[in-house]
């Protein structure tokens, strides 16, 4: 479907649009999207995504303390 729909839009055109504006618009959308992908995928990471830290700190209360955020549940 995808071959036959590209062969027809290349040789009927699209909607009535002028085909400079088809390449430039819908051709060039596509390869600034693949250019894109190609570029980012080829930057290095700032920080090893494989090391993970948590931000902020997080540290669990302890086990029958009620948080000031549980409400009404939390309370005994």
């Amino acid at each position: 479907m995808l071959v036959t729909e590209v062969a027809t839009i290349i040789q009927e055109g699209y909607g009535g649009y002028p085909t400079w504006y088809v390449v430039t618009v819908g051709w060039g959308a596509l390869a600034v999207a693949v250019l894109g992908a190609v570029i980012f995928s080829s930057l290095r990471w700032r920080r090893d995504p494989d090391v993970f830290e948590v931000w902020p700190p997080y540290q669990p209360e302890r086990a029958g303390t009620a948080s000031a955020t549980t409400g009404e549940r939390g309370r005994r």
